[in-house]
Protein backbone atom coordinates (compact mmCIF):
# COMPACT_ATOMS: atom_id res chain seq x y z
CA UNK A 1 0.00 0.00 0.00
CA UNK A 2 1.52 3.41 -1.15
CA UNK A 3 -0.06 6.46 0.26
CA UNK A 4 0.87 9.59 -2.00
CA UNK A 5 -0.11 13.15 -1.66
CA UNK A 6 -2.18 13.58 -4.75
CA UNK A 7 -0.73 16.10 -7.15
CA UNK A 8 -4.55 17.57 -8.18
CA UNK A 9 -4.66 18.39 -4.14
CA UNK A 10 -1.09 18.78 -2.93
CA UNK A 11 -0.43 21.21 -5.95
CA UNK A 12 -3.37 23.20 -6.23
CA UNK A 13 -1.59 25.97 -4.43
CA UNK A 14 1.90 25.03 -5.02
CA UNK A 15 2.56 24.58 -8.87
CA UNK A 16 0.11 26.64 -9.98
CA UNK A 17 -0.26 29.21 -7.19
CA UNK A 18 -4.15 29.11 -7.89
CA UNK A 19 -6.12 29.47 -4.79
CA UNK A 20 -9.70 27.27 -3.96
CA UNK A 21 -11.18 29.52 -6.69
CA UNK A 22 -9.00 29.47 -9.25
CA UNK A 23 -7.11 32.88 -8.10
CA UNK A 24 -3.85 33.69 -7.84
CA UNK A 25 -2.64 34.14 -4.32
CA UNK A 26 -0.84 37.63 -4.42
CA UNK A 27 1.93 36.27 -1.81
CA UNK A 28 2.94 32.99 -4.14
CA UNK A 29 2.36 35.22 -7.51
CA UNK A 30 4.75 37.86 -5.35
CA UNK A 31 7.39 35.26 -4.65
CA UNK A 32 7.46 33.82 -8.55
CA UNK A 33 8.04 37.14 -9.76
CA UNK A 34 10.76 38.50 -7.41
CA UNK A 35 12.77 34.98 -7.11
CA UNK A 36 14.25 33.54 -10.30
CA UNK A 37 15.67 31.02 -8.51
CA UNK A 38 12.26 29.68 -6.86
CA UNK A 39 10.61 30.23 -10.12
CA UNK A 40 13.27 27.73 -11.80
CA UNK A 41 12.34 25.31 -8.57
CA UNK A 42 8.83 24.96 -9.43
CA UNK A 43 9.87 25.25 -13.17
CA UNK A 44 11.82 21.73 -12.65
CA UNK A 45 9.20 20.60 -10.32
CA UNK A 46 6.36 20.97 -12.90
CA UNK A 47 9.24 19.04 -15.60
CA UNK A 48 9.36 16.21 -12.80
CA UNK A 49 13.26 16.88 -12.80
CA UNK A 50 12.66 16.35 -8.73
CA UNK A 51 16.58 16.03 -7.63
CA UNK A 52 17.36 19.41 -9.38
CA UNK A 53 14.37 21.05 -8.12
CA UNK A 54 15.52 20.13 -4.45
CA UNK A 55 18.61 21.77 -4.80
CA UNK A 56 16.98 25.09 -6.16
CA UNK A 57 15.07 25.26 -3.20
CA UNK A 58 17.36 24.15 -0.91
CA UNK A 59 19.86 27.20 -2.26
CA UNK A 60 16.89 29.86 -0.80
CA UNK A 61 16.31 27.31 2.66
CA UNK A 62 19.97 27.56 3.11
CA UNK A 63 20.96 31.18 4.22
CA UNK A 64 17.82 31.89 6.53
CA UNK A 65 19.39 29.97 9.90
CA UNK A 66 17.30 31.35 12.38
CA UNK A 67 13.39 30.77 13.29
CA UNK A 68 12.58 34.76 13.28
CA UNK A 69 14.34 34.43 9.90
CA UNK A 70 12.73 31.67 8.48
CA UNK A 71 9.32 32.97 9.71
CA UNK A 72 9.96 36.52 8.10
CA UNK A 73 10.74 35.22 4.91
CA UNK A 74 7.55 34.58 2.59
CA UNK A 75 9.21 32.72 0.44
CA UNK A 76 10.55 30.01 3.13
CA UNK A 77 7.31 28.12 3.29
CA UNK A 78 6.67 27.77 -0.05
CA UNK A 79 10.10 27.10 -1.03
CA UNK A 80 9.93 23.94 2.25
CA UNK A 81 7.14 22.92 1.12
CA UNK A 82 7.73 22.36 -2.16
CA UNK A 83 11.31 20.62 -1.43
CA UNK A 84 8.94 18.48 0.38
CA UNK A 85 6.93 17.22 -2.05
CA UNK A 86 10.16 16.72 -4.08
CA UNK A 87 11.15 14.46 -1.32
CA UNK A 88 7.74 13.13 -1.26
CA UNK A 89 8.06 12.15 -4.99
CA UNK A 90 11.33 10.84 -4.77
CA UNK A 91 10.41 8.30 -1.86
CA UNK A 92 12.98 9.96 0.39
CA UNK A 93 10.79 9.63 3.87
CA UNK A 94 13.56 10.52 6.23
CA UNK A 95 14.13 13.98 4.27
CA UNK A 96 10.43 14.65 4.30
CA UNK A 97 9.80 13.67 7.59
CA UNK A 98 12.68 16.39 8.29
CA UNK A 99 10.85 18.91 5.97
CA UNK A 100 7.48 18.56 7.67
CA UNK A 101 8.43 18.60 11.18
CA UNK A 102 9.90 21.92 10.63
CA UNK A 103 6.75 23.43 9.04
CA UNK A 104 5.15 21.72 12.32
CA UNK A 105 7.87 23.50 14.61
CA UNK A 106 7.17 26.85 12.40
CA UNK A 107 3.67 26.74 11.08
CA UNK A 108 1.82 24.48 13.83
CA UNK A 109 -1.33 25.98 12.31
CA UNK A 110 -0.80 25.05 9.06
CA UNK A 111 -1.97 21.00 8.15
CA UNK A 112 0.98 20.83 5.50
CA UNK A 113 3.64 19.58 8.05
CA UNK A 114 1.40 16.91 9.59
CA UNK A 115 0.48 15.44 6.42
CA UNK A 116 4.04 15.19 5.53
CA UNK A 117 4.81 13.87 8.67
CA UNK A 118 1.89 11.08 8.38
CA UNK A 119 2.55 9.89 4.80
CA UNK A 120 6.86 9.74 5.87
CA UNK A 121 6.15 8.12 9.13
CA UNK A 122 3.48 5.38 7.19
CA UNK A 123 6.39 4.67 4.96
CA UNK A 124 8.90 4.04 7.69
CA UNK A 125 5.96 1.71 9.24
CA UNK A 126 5.75 3.85 12.85
CA UNK A 127 2.13 3.42 12.70
CA UNK A 128 1.62 4.55 16.17
CA UNK A 129 3.20 8.10 14.94
CA UNK A 130 1.59 8.56 11.81
CA UNK A 131 -1.56 8.26 13.73
CA UNK A 132 -0.39 10.39 16.25
CA UNK A 133 0.70 13.44 13.71
CA UNK A 134 -2.47 13.24 11.55
CA UNK A 135 -4.97 12.90 14.72
CA UNK A 136 -2.90 16.35 15.80
CA UNK A 137 -3.25 17.57 11.98
CA UNK A 138 -7.13 16.77 12.44
CA UNK A 139 -7.45 19.26 15.36
CA UNK A 140 -6.70 22.92 13.13
CA UNK A 141 -9.41 24.89 12.68
CA UNK A 142 -10.66 26.35 9.32
CA UNK A 143 -8.75 23.61 7.67
CA UNK A 144 -9.87 22.97 3.66
CA UNK A 145 -11.51 19.98 2.68
CA UNK A 146 -8.03 18.99 0.22
CA UNK A 147 -5.75 19.08 3.59
CA UNK A 148 -8.51 17.29 5.94
CA UNK A 149 -9.04 14.38 3.15
CA UNK A 150 -5.37 13.74 2.60
CA UNK A 151 -5.12 13.39 6.27
CA UNK A 152 -8.41 11.20 6.57
CA UNK A 153 -6.98 8.97 3.36
CA UNK A 154 -3.48 8.76 5.83
CA UNK A 155 -5.04 7.32 8.70
CA UNK A 156 -7.33 4.75 6.42
CA UNK A 157 -3.63 3.90 4.94
CA UNK A 158 -2.63 3.40 8.39
CA UNK A 159 -5.25 1.19 9.97
CA UNK A 160 -5.12 -1.26 6.61
CA UNK A 161 -1.51 -1.44 6.91
CA UNK A 162 -2.07 -2.29 10.83
CA UNK A 163 -5.05 -4.71 9.31
CA UNK A 164 -2.52 -6.64 7.06
CA UNK A 165 0.14 -7.09 9.57
CA UNK A 166 -2.43 -8.90 11.80
CA UNK A 167 -1.58 -12.98 11.97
Amino acid sequence: LFVRFPRTMSFKYGGSFKSQDGEMSPTRAQTLQEEPLFREGVELFDAGDFSSSVSKFTSILAPLKTKEDKLKENRYVHALIYRSRCFESMERWDDLLIDGSELVDLYSDRPDGYEMMGVAYLHLENYDKANEVCERGMKIPHMNKEHKIILLQTLHAIDEKRLMELP
